[in-house]
């Protein structure tokens, strides 16, 4: 395989004298003394053969394939929670590991490459699982590691700037995002949140069964009326000329759209409205997305949310100031050896958002904490309101002692992350357990 820091056919000779008797290439390698299987993409081969070795092309259970690059881990678990409590046996793919009949499995990328991805289909259908929601990345759909998959729904959340220390190009990262429906079955259902520019384009290309959704844009689904508090929220769902009136424990604006996601994916699956109507008001939070904590005697709250590019801290920070009128704290960094184009944009976001924005480490790896803060900030004003803290514990507990009462402190990148990661070592440390135990003494 290529990669994107070194290239697998530099290896493959060490790999015959360990034994090995067949090479997939996409260049023949002088002097090997073994065969040479000559392909035109290995990372297509790769899917190709792990699709065959697990069988999954007969694998009786429906994949919905969600990608964007915010809400894939909230809609996917939207989807998995209310079909499990439809009593269906169901699957999750995902950022927030694999989980499937009782069994939970950690993952280290979002959607994993093709002969874990297929493995773990093949022991989803062997424990009778009849439904897949798995997450899609720009990285798994340029990497073709879902090449071999045929989605029955697939759905687009939304798209900003992300990643382009992979992609390169916007444009690149698009088409990535956009293969997913040419993956689609035939008969299959494509879902689009026409509220997104992107999603706009694929609805008016896509050739086959289709449907739309959105808040602010006309869409087979909508919602309006929209009401939040620290309780959850209420809005009203209209299809088909009729409103149905929803209740929910989630929070945040965006996840009014991961719902309609959800409900598009469960209508097709010929579930009434009044039933999902219930099944919405008994989905819990989800893990590392929009958790909210509060401190009863203080009166303080906290979110702790996986948010780390520009659109979703933006977003994440309009959603805090429709809970509250005082003072909005966001604490957040950004990731090491990423993408480096979005840290001055993150930056500027969040001090232009936020009354108080504390930049701290997040997940530094080689990178040295403080020059990726820097980056982050160089395009801030000197006279703007913001406070540098390197550790992540200090900068946590410094925003929560400082809040009065009614402020919003948000912890954004890490969600449920147990570690910050170094070039040689790594820190215990817990967004989630911090805040779930400052708030409870």
């Amino acid at each position: 395989l290529t990669g994107t820091k070194t290239d697998g056919h530099l290896y493959v000779k060490q790999a015959f004298k360990k034994g090995a008797k067949v090479a997939i290439v996409e260049r023949r390698i002088d002097g090997l003394a073994g065969i040479q299987i000559l392909v035109e993409d290995s990372h297509i081969a790769l899917s190709k053969l792990s699709s065959l070795v697990y069988n999954t092309t007969a694998a009786n259970l429906q994949i919905i394939g969600i990608t964007g690059t915010d809400g894939k881990t909230s809609t996917a678990s939207i989807i998995e929670k209310m079909l499990l409590r439809h009593h269906q046996k169901v699957g999750y793919i995902g950022t927030n590991g694999i989980r499937y009949d009782g069994i939970t499995k950690n993952l280290h990328c979002t959607t994993p490459l093709a002969p874990e991805l297929h493995q773990v289909i093949s022991e989803m259908n062997d424990h009778k699982v009849n439904v897949l929601a798995m997450e899609v990345s720009s990285h798994a759909l340029a990497t073709k590691r879902v090449e071999h998959l045929h989605f029955d729904y697939a759905v687009f959340t939304n798209f900003s700037h992300d990643h382009l220390d992979f992609h390169h190009t916007l444009e690149a990262y698009a088409q990535a995002k956009k293969h997913l429906f040419n993956l689609l079955k035939t008969d299959g259902l494509a879902i689009l949140n026409v509220d997104d520019a992107l999603g706009r384009e694929i609805f008016a290309e896509y050739p086959n069964k289709k449907i739309s959704y959105g808040v602010t844009h006309a869409a087979d689904i909508s919602a309006t009326n929209i009401h939040y508090s620290m309780r959850g929220m209420h809005f009203d769902i209209k299809y088909q000329d009729n409103v149905y009136p929803i209740a929910t424990k989630l929070i945040g604006h965006f996840n009014v759209s991961n719902i309609l996601a959800a409900t598009a994916v469960l209508l097709d699956m010929k579930i009434s409205m009044e039933c999902i109507q219930a099944l919405i008001l008994e989905v819990e939070p989800i893990e590392g997305r929009m958790e909210l904590f509060h401190h009863e005697k203080r009166n303080i709250s906290a979110i702790v949310d996986f948010a780390h590019a520009p659109n979703s801290i933006e977003q994440v920070i309009k959603a805090a100031r429709l809970l509250t009128s005082a003072t909005i704290t966001v604490v957040t960094g950004a990731v090491g050896d990423g993408d480096k184009e979005k840290r001055p944009m993150m930056g500027e976001v969040a001090v232009r958002e936020a009354d108080r924005a504390i930049f701290t480490t997040d997940q530094p790896y080689s990178e040295d904490p403080k020059v990726i803060i820097a980056e982050m900030i160089e395009t801030v004003s000197s006279d703007e309101s913001y406070r540098i803290i390197i550790s992540r514990e200090e900068a946590i507990k410094y925003a929560l002692d400082t809040a009065e009462a009614f402020d919003v402190v948000l912890i954004l990148g890490k969600g449920r992350e147990t570690k910050i990661k170094y070039d040689t070592y790594e820190l215990d440390f817990s967004d989630f357990e911090y805040v779930s135990n400052y708030m409870a003494k």
